[in-house]
C-alpha cells in the first residue's frame, strides 16, 4: 500500500499511480469482489485510526490531461479510479451535452435533461479547508488540485479590495464607493474565486461544468458569502445586489461572450436607473485554466482595458527558465495589450470605465 494519501472527508484519496505493480494487479484480478471489498475497508478503518476521523470512500487520484491535445475543459476527472464507496450515479454523455443551461424538459437531439438538482444530491460530495477557507466538489464529476494551495495563498496576499478603494460622485451629487470586482473565466469550484471573495472582491465567474457551479455556490454559502446562479437571460437587478454586497454571480456558459455580457449589464443598470458604470473596477482578471489559458488573453485583456489598473493572472504549462517561458510571456503580453488598447480607443470601452 502506498506511504501517502490525503483525506478530504470523507474521502481518502491514494496518489498516481497507486497499486499499479503487476503484483497487484494479479491480486485485484484474481480475488473474489467480497474480498476485495473488506480489503477496501480494512485500508479505510486503519486510517480512520492513524488521523482520527471518519472515511467512508476510497479512490486513486490521476492527473488532468496534461495537453492540448488531450485538453478537457470541463476539469472532469474522467480517469478516477473508484475503489469503494457510492460516487453517485453514472451521467450519460448526451446529458453533458446539454450545458449548464437553463433547459428544462426533454430536448431534441439529446437524452433526459440538464444536470441539476437532482444529480446534485445524489452525487458524493467532499469538503476540505486551505488557508481558511472551505472548498466543497463531487470527485466523480469535478477537480481539485491539492497543489494550487501556495498559488491560492499568493492570491490571497496579493492586496485587498481596500488597497484599491475610492469614491465616485453620483449624477444626483452624491458620493459612491467603488465595488471592486475579480472576473474569473474559468471558476471551477472557487479554487481563486473564494480567495478573492475572502480579500473583499465581488467576483464575475464563468463556469460550464454544472457540477463545478453547483461546487462553488456550496463553497461560497459555507464561507457565508452572497452568490447568485445565471442562467440564460440575466435578472441584471438581482445580479447588481449581489456584487453590492461583494458576492459572487456564477455565469454558468461558455466565457467567451463575457466582456459582452457584462457590457450588457452595465448598460441595463443605467436605463433602470441603477448605474454602475465608473463604480464597478475591474481590479483582477484570474485565467486559472490548464493546460493553457490561451482562449481567455484576449478576453481578460477587455476587462482591464479601463486603463486604471489592474491584474491578471495567467496559467500556462511551460518549462521554467528557458526560451519557451520567455516567448510564451511576449507572446501574452502582446495579445493582452493589443485587447487593452481596444478597449480603450474604443467608445463603448470608454462607456463601462467612465466616471460620473
Amino acid at each position: 500500500m502506498p506511504k501517502r494519501w490525503t483525506v478530504y472527508s470523507p474521502l481518502v484519496l491514494l496518489p498516481t499511480g497507486s497499486l499499479s505493480s503487476d503484483a497487484w494487479k494479479q491480486v485485484l484480478g484474481q480475488a473474489p469482489p467480497a474480498v476485495v471489498e473488506e480489503l477496501w475497508k480494512g485500508v479505510l478503518r486503519a486510517i480512520a485510526r492513524v488521523g482520527g476521523e471518519k472515511v467512508t470512500h476510497l479512490a486513486i487520484n490521476h492527473p488532468i490531461p496534461g495537453s492540448a491535445e488531450d485538453e478537457n475543459i470541463i476539469r472532469a476527472p474522467s480517469h478516477l479510479r473508484v475503489l469503494f464507496g457510492n460516487f453517485g450515479p453514472a451521467i450519460s454523455a448526451e446529458r453533458w451535452a446539454l450545458g449548464p443551461g437553463s433547459v428544462v424538459g426533454p430536448v431534441e437531439g439529446g437524452e433526459g435533461e440538464p444536470i441539476g438538482e437532482k444529480d446534485f444530491n445524489e452525487a458524493f460530495w467532499v469538503r476540505t479547508k486551505q488557508n481558511g477557507i472551505f472548498q466543497s466538489w463531487a470527485p466523480r464529476w469535478t477537480m481539485f488540485s491539492r497543489g494550487n494551495v501556495t498559488e491560492k495563498a499568493r492570491v490571497l496576499h496579493f492586496g485587498a479590495a481596500s488597497s484599491w478603494l475610492g469614491a465616485v460622485g453620483g449624477g444626483d451629487g452624491e458620493i459612491r464607493e467603488e465595488v471592486q470586482i475579480a472576473v474569473d473565466l474559468y471558476a471551477g469550484i472557487g479554487y481563486f474565486t473564494l480567495s478573492y471573495l475572502s480579500q473583499g472582491y465581488a467576483v464575475l465567474a464563468w463556469e460550464i461544468n454544472p457540477f463545478s457551479i453547483e461546487g462553488l455556490r456550496r463553497g461560497a454559502v459555507a464561507n457565508g458569502f452572497e452568490v447568485l446562479v445565471v442562467k440564460g437571460v440575466s435578472d441584471w437587478e438581482a445580479v447588481r445586489k449581489v456584487v453590492e454586497k461583494r458576492g459572487v454571480v456564477i455565469f454558468a456558459e461558455d466565457n467567451s461572450g463575457a466582456w459582452e455580457r457584462v457590457r450588457e449589464g452595465v448598460k441595463a443598470l443605467e436605463g433602470s436607473g441603477g448605474a454602475v458604470a465608473g463604480r464597478w473596477k475591474v481590479r483582477h482578471v484570474n485565467l486559472g485554466l490548464l493546460p493553457s489559458s490561451r482562449m481567455g488573453w484576449g478576453i481578460g485583456g477587455r476587462f482591464l482595458g479601463e486603463g486604471e489598473g489592474g491584474w491578471m493572472h495567467v496559467h500556462e504549462n511551460i518549462k521554467e527558465g528557458g526560451e519557451e517561458e520567455k516567448e510564451r510571456g511576449g507572446e501574452i503580453v502582446e495579445v493582452v495589450r493589443e485587447a487593452v488598447d481596444v478597449e480603450r480607443e474604443g467608445k463603448e470601452g470608454r462607456e463601462w470605465g467612465r466616471r460620473e
